[in-house]
């Protein structure tokens, strides 16, 4: 065990900037802090949905089949998300290598990787886990033991993904894996803001209890390992003893089966075709450079596809047709800045190479400036098309967001110029100082340059009236000025400042 402890004291260091290492330091106490915000949040949704739908229904809560519901649904998402991340954990670990060398059991190995990888990918189970507490609480019953059996029921689900993960290693790759793991993160968020809406739980959806009773049959087989742990949670606590022996079969085996594989799996190797096209431009082999790291980097597919997802969600979700609208400017601009900080770091890991290509600097950062401008342009466009039978505006904020998406990627490079000593090699580029910098300037310039004229818009129009703008109102000019001419004025700035920033740019 002092193998295992030294193992994860020191993960976190790579991947972190340099400092004083410490076990609960770092990126570690950044996830758990989550995980706690989460595991609250949930369990504020399980105790109104228990409340509410304390009814039964053949001997069954109503409450617990709907809760069985979401926990069977999250549970696949983090089969979704820890299962492509324990396949890189434990066969494409830049490190592996070198820890086989150490004078560590190879079990130790595998549990150093599937502890490391459920601190980072599991978010699923702290949406579960307040279940065991909320319930137990409503329906006076033991905790302890309702905490127990999520234990097992955990210890279950881990054990099922990291026997999936072996599977998975042989046939996908190291970023396929990223990708798939980011996108359940997508889904996981976007899964339980829909389902804890209030259109969502409205009683109306619930008025024909007859669709819920295949739902029953189905979580409370007498088979499954969720049914035994709902029951447990409802008070019949003889269901511990299958869980309990169900989770260390399958604990067994999920370390058995790893440890007698060999964990550096060697890929096929696929003969490639190379061929040689004329570029139309000198230009055009970095653009096609940039997009297809871009198609590989599993972060910036988070972004583009979190861009999209949550502004529609709102779309379908809010009331309000203006909302979509202001927040998709503020990611727009703010995911901009980091795609651009991708493709420039990316870029400065490959010096000395691009000073010597018959190529300006100049040309290599224009490259990175505009291509997540007009990607993410293009976006607001396709999702302008969807708001337009609400507002006809979100075409006239088009110019605006391409200016702040402009000005806030030459502002991310600008920043990364600024330390000539930049250690390019981390996963986290910009420091803590710089991110919430660029998150402030993105939501800053949005609410002057967006929210007020979206404000302004729906007080004249009449959506809802706002107190303070009608006294603006009354003074004559005032309104005008503030929701028209400091919004213009703010452009041209962004602008000026873009061209500003952009002469003083270099690799």
């Amino acid at each position: 065990m002092r193998e295992l402890f030294i193992l994860l004291k020191y993960s976190s260091k790579n991947k972190q900037r340099r400092k004083k290492v410490s076990f609960f330091g770092g990126n570690i106490q950044i996830f758990l802090l989550q995980y706690i915000i989460f595991a609250i949040i949930s369990g504020f949704f399980y105790y109104r949905m228990l409340s509410f739908f304390n009814i039964e229904i053949s001997g069954i809560n109503f409450s617990f089949i709907l809760s069985g519901f979401y926990i069977i649904l999250f549970s696949f998402l983090f089969l979704f998300n820890y299962t492509p991340f324990i396949a890189i954990n434990l066969y494409e670990n830049q490190f592996l290598p070198f820890l086989l060398t150490l004078p560590v059991r190879k079990i130790i190995l595998f549990f150093y990787s599937s502890i490391d990888t459920l601190i980072y990918s599991g978010f699923a189970l702290s949406f579960i886990f307040p279940f065991s507490i909320v319930a137990p609480i409503i329906f006076k019953t033991n905790i302890f033991l309702s905490v127990i059996g999520f234990l097992f029921f955990a210890l279950i689900i881990i054990s099922i993904a990291n026997i999936s993960g072996i599977v998975l290693a042989y046939f996908i790759t190291k970023t396929a894996s990223k990708i798939i793991g980011n996108l359940s993160y997508l889904l996981l968020f976007f899964s339980f803001y829909f389902l804890s809406s209030k259109e969502f739980l409205s009683p109306e959806k619930f008025q024909n209890f007859k669709h819920f009773e295949r739902l029953k049959e189905i979580l409370f087989h007498p088979l499954s390992p969720l049914g035994w742990y709902l029951n447990i949670v409802n008070g019949k606590y003889y269901y511990l003893l299958p869980i309990f022996f169900l989770s260390l079969i399958l604990l067994f085996f999920s370390i058995k089966i790893p440890i007698n594989f060999d964990f550096s799996i060697s890929r096929r190797k696929e003969k490639k075709n190379i061929k040689y096209k004329k570029s139309f431009s000198i230009l055009s082999p970095f653009l096609k450079k940039d997009l297809n790291f871009l198609r590989r980097d599993a972060s910036s597919t988070y972004l583009t596809l979190f861009s999209i997802a949550y502004p529609l969600l709102l779309y379908f979700t809010s009331n309000n047709p203006y909302s979509p609208l202001f927040v998709f400017a503020a990611l727009n601009s703010f995911y901009c800045a980091l795609v651009s900080v991708h493709l420039f770091a990316h870029e400065k890991r490959a010096l000395p190479l691009p000073k010597t290509l018959p190529v300006s600097e100049k040309d290599i950062i224009r490259t990175k400036i505009f291509i997540p401008t007009i990607i993410y342009f293009f976006i607001y466009l396709i999702i302008s098309l969807f708001m337009i039978k609400k507002t006809l505006y979100s075409i006239f904020f088009a110019p605006v967001i391409f200016i702040l998406s402009i000005f806030e990627s030459v502002l991310s490079i600008y920043l990364l110029t600024r330390k000539p000593s930049r250690d390019y090699s981390q996963k986290m580029i910009l420091s803590q100082t710089e991110f919430l910098s660029l998150e402030f300037f993105s939501l800053f310039i949005t609410a002057i340059c967006v929210f007020l004229p979206l404000l302004y818009i729906q007080h004249k129009k009449g959506i809802f009236t706002i107190d303070f703008i009608t006294k603006i109102e009354s003074i004559p000019l005032l309104s005008p000025i503030i929701f028209l001419f400091i919004p213009s004025l703010l452009l041209f700035l962004l602008i000026y400042f873009s061209f500003k920033m952009f002469r003083k740019l270099s690799i």
